[in-house]
């Protein structure tokens, strides 16, 4: 979609949002998601000097469901490419650096070792909530003139027309249809714009359950991120601040229901037992979440003049 193709416009006589602006040259692709992807891509757009639109569900002041403490390691590169959007986290209080990653494997010698300060780096990338990035993302996107949003709005159906794609929203329960050069699935895992689209998805479910939650030390961790391969399945800890660690443990299903259904005492000795004591002992836990394993690829993520991104390798598709 070129800078010249027609924008985003309301069509079929469906009443006009006041925010939308109607010279089609001054809109561009219309985004379907304003999560960490969508909110990413509109940014990326923003900064190349192109409007867009983001479509949300949620009404303001209210995160969507994937602003939760889940917790995210960010590369240094990562964190170079959000500091080119706008959004900085190097000195973000709920993060903590990465200055060295440990592999091991239960059972068998040898390891990985990485030390960043022997790459000449103060850290690899940094560790933080889902939802910090998720309100960092949502600070810029609400700063930048180039971006409108429509929310609470509800994705209903498109159909391609010639050089435009069009898109028919619920805009706070009113029906509007909207004109895009380019309509862009960024809705997660259960898109209702891919299945609009009549793209397929292959799904393959698994029989593993990663269970993650934070744990306290007894002692300072140095920005160690460590992962252990177990058996049942890897064991990982990220640094976090004051002594605290993210922890992604996979396990099968039946033993993630023993897990999650015992005392805080419990679970650490045996979190200690499975992975060991070369970070010090686990003193304390905070809210065990569960995540069925599941692998998700939609073969196809191109139809016309459309796309879907975020939903292969999580990647954000920067450019257009």
């Amino acid at each position: 979609a070129s800078g010249r193709s027609p924008g985003l416009a309301c069509t079929g006589g469906l009443r006009q949002h006041p925010d939308m602006d109607t010279d089609s040259r001054s809109t561009g692709p219309l985004i379907v998601g304003a999560g960490l992807v969508g909110n990413s891509l509109a940014l990326a757009l923003a900064r190349q000097g192109r409007r867009c639109t983001l479509i949300e569900a949620h009404p303001a002041q209210v995160a969507p469901p994937g602003f939760d403490e889940r917790f995210l390691a960010l590369s240094l590169r990562s964190l170079q490419l959000l500091e080119r959007l706008g959004v900085s986290l190097a000195q973000h209080p709920e993060s903590a650096p990465i200055r060295g990653i440990l592999v091991t494997c239960g059972g068998e010698p040898g390891r990985l070792h990485l030390d960043a300060d022997r790459h000449g780096l103060a850290a690899f990338g940094r560790v933080l909530p889902a939802r910090a990035l998720g309100a960092a993302l949502e600070t810029a996107v609400s700063n930048h003139p180039d971006i409108r949003r429509l929310r609470p709005a509800q994705f209903r159906s498109t159909r391609a027309d010639g050089k435009l794609r069009q898109v028919r929203i619920d805009n706070d329960r009113e029906p509007l249809e909207l004109e895009t050069p380019l309509l862009v699935g960024a809705d997660g895992s259960n898109s209702a714009v891919r299945d609009a689209l009549g793209l397929a998805v292959d799904v393959e479910h698994d029989d593993q359950v990663a269970i993650l939650c934070n744990l306290r030390l007894d002692r300072p961790h140095g920005g160690q991120a460590q992962e252990r391969f177990l058996p049942d399945g890897p064991f990982a800890l990220l640094p976090l601040p004051d002594q605290r660690m993210g922890m992604v443990w996979t396990v099968p299903k039946r033993r993630a229901r023993e897990l999650l259904a015992a005392g805080d005492r419990e679970f650490l000795a045996a979190a200690q037992h499975a992975f060991g004591w070369r970070l010090g002992r686990f003193v304390e836990v905070g809210k065990r979440t569960r995540y069925v394993l599941t692998r998700q690829m939609a073969p196809e993520g191109l139809a016309e003049r459309a796309v879907l991104v975020g939903q292969f390798t999580g990647v954000v598709i920067i450019g257009l």
